[in-house]
């Protein structure tokens, strides 16, 4: 029993290992139901039904072999083509049309169906129509001689009753493993829904930290402002170290207050960021002309990244405006990198300070200096 239930190695864990053990044991007895017609059939003397029926048994063997090596659908195929015609023969030299081997045109039908696709399953429907189509124009027009149809005897119970329990026995095993699939897959399903479910719950918590977060990060932000401001007017030597910390903690507010205003979303628009920022840092500026022109559109980028740009373009702006310049201009641009580019007066190349330059390395972008102008590009890090 054991061996009618295995299910070969090569269909585990594949979408027809549900089915591979039914088509296993169908495919075990078919050529064990062929030997008892088989020896019926020696028994009677009748040798030439009995080759057509040894042929059968080989040619169901070899069925069984390729679908134990994995070839599912040409062993199927080989089942029905072989024995459909195999059922027409049979017939024609027994009873013709009323023979009751016309039982297994729809067993034939019915097994075949679990694994042959559309086209596959119209072949093997059609060959059947014929098959009965020969058998009745056959008998019909004498082109075969079928044998009278005898009174019952213990044989045919028998051949009967083995063909209805085979069948029975095979669409038994077959609509078990289907319920065992469907009870699997409701309880996949069902455990699905609930990871689905505690992973709702647990990104509406999220939703409702991230929110708090960037209020705290705000808050304590303003608070250091506080004390930064009370401190500067006291100490000389630490002025420009103070201002300094005042611009980063200006960018950090700003991407903060942007996220939060936003819903809190996990990206920032460069354009909106840097139009705050500049918006916000203008009035701390000396040069006498400001003027900015940033391109309409869109760019999300990651909070770090954002925090890198607006430090390093508010320590630009303030490197240049140290100078005193007439003008300062700021231009954003973005393709398929972020170019910004900051035109100022007759500056140095040579006034550049380490922290933008190891802020542009952060950004793994490209600094570049003349006379005239500074420009930055860099590669935005989007959402993956």
């Amino acid at each position: 029993m054991s061996l009618l239930k295995y299910t070969p190695e090569k269909y585990i864990s594949t979408e027809h290992e549900s089915i591979a053990g039914v088509l296993n044991m169908g495919l075990i007895l078919l050529p064990a139901f062929l030997s008892i017609v088989l020896i019926r059939q020696l028994v009677q003397l009748d040798f030439d039904m009995a080759m057509i029926i040894t042929s059968g048994i080989i040619v169901a063997l070899i069925a069984h072999l390729l679908f134990l090596r994995g070839r599912l659908h040409e062993s199927i195929m080989t089942v029905v083509v072989f024995f459909t015609i195999f059922l027409t023969i049979v017939c024609s030299l027994g009873n013709g049309i009323h023979d009751i081997g016309l039982i297994g045109f729809p067993i034939l039908i019915g097994f075949s169906s679990i694994i042959l696709d559309e086209r596959q399953l119209i072949i093997a429907s059609i060959l059947s129509v014929f098959g009965l189509l020969w058998l009745v124009l056959g008998e019909r027009f004498n082109l075969f001689d079928p044998v009278a149809v005898p009174s019952g005897n213990t044989g045919d119970f028998i051949i009967a009753s083995l063909m209805i329990v085979l069948g029975g026995f095979v669409a038994f095993s077959l609509t078990s493993n289907m319920k065992n699939s469907l009870k699997k897959a409701n309880h996949e399903v069902s455990t699905s829904k609930k990871e689905a479910t505690k992973l709702i719950e647990e990104i509406k918590q999220k939703e409702a930290i991230i929110p708090e977060i960037h209020k705290a990060v705000i808050n304590s932000l303003n608070y250091i402002q506080y004390l930064i401001d009370s401190r500067s007017d006291h100490d000389e030597n630490l002025r420009q170290v103070y201002k300094s910390l005042k611009r980063k903690i200006l960018v950090i507010e700003t991407a903060h207050e942007t996220l939060l205003n936003q819903n809190a979303p996990l990206m920032l628009d460069l354009v909106n960021l840097t139009q705050t920022l500049l918006n916000r840092f203008e009035k701390e500026l000396k040069a006498q002309i400001f003027e900015i022109d940033i391109q309409k559109g869109s760019c999300m980028i990651k909070l770090d990244q954002a925090i890198y740009f607006g430090i390093c373009l508010l320590e630009l702006i303030n490197d240049a405006d140290e100078h005193e310049p007439e003008h300062l201009r700021v231009e954003l641009s973005i393709n398929n990198e972020v170019k910004l580019r900051l035109s100022h007066g007759n500056i140095q190349p040579e006034g550049s300070t380490l922290i933008t330059d190891l802020l542009s390395k952060q950004l793994k972008g490209v600094l570049s200096r003349s006379e005239k102008e500074i420009v930055l590009s860099f590669e935005p890090i989007q959402a993956q």
